[in-house]
């Protein structure tokens, strides 16, 4: 097996025969065998019960939020990627003036927003659920204007966390885990030229 983020082959089995580690760019990822089906994965997602109103969901995601407001205008070009059916990103930011779109391949699958240059590209929970990070990371790129950001919440592993424990992987959706180390590589590997990691807020610049 080849790693889904660098195509690597230098991997190993991570404490047991659920997951691999790579060498290169550090992630541990799932087999591909246990990756979900279409169905099966929009089955996971409509279970879900985001409410982009619901108090706790948008504390969640403030970090983001706040920080596109603090550093993009309202006029700027903007994009939710992966918002799945209700973004609270989106809500909040819409309620304030701002122009962004929401694109989710279940939910907002408008091919012709993925066709179009963003000022700024907000991930939330969503890069830990690329069956094909590669390919998703290449098009974020491709989707920012020069100087543009993509700003990223997910859940990094480190040595202090206890992996055969951390309900962090247990999620089946989830197939793939990032270190800081594997945005090190993201970074250079895609040419941003900036990396800032804040606990679960991260964001990449061109």
């Amino acid at each position: 097996m080849h790693c889904i983020l660098c195509g690597s082959t230098s991997i190993a089995w991570k404490l047991s025969n659920r997951f691999y580690h790579c060498d290169i760019c550090d992630c541990i990822m799932k087999p591909k065998s246990s990756f979900l089906t279409k169905n099966e994965e929009k089955g996971r997602y409509d279970l879900h019960k985001n409410d982009a109103n619901e108090r706790g969901y948008r504390a969640f995601v403030s970090p983001v939020v706040e920080r596109i407001k603090k550093e993009q205008s309202c006029d700027a070009k903007g994009l939710d990627f992966g918002s799945g059916r209700d973004s609270a990103v989106v809500a909040q930011l819409q309620e304030v003036g701002y122009d962004i779109k929401s694109y989710d391949p279940y939910y907002f699958a408008d091919e012709e927003i993925l066709e179009r240059r963003y000022d700024y590209i907000s991930c939330t929970e969503v890069i830990e659920h690329f069956y094909s990070p590669q390919k998703e990371f290449q098009r974020l790129k491709d989707m920012l204007q020069k100087g543009g950001a993509l700003y990223i919440m997910t859940e990094l592993y480190s040595d202090d966390i206890d992996f055969e424990n951390w309900y962090y992987k247990e999620d089946p959706t989830h197939v793939i885990f990032y270190t800081k180390k594997s945005f090190e590589w993201i970074k250079e590997y895609y040419g941003f030229k900036s990396l800032e990691i804040n606990g679960r807020a991260i964001k990449l610049a061109l």
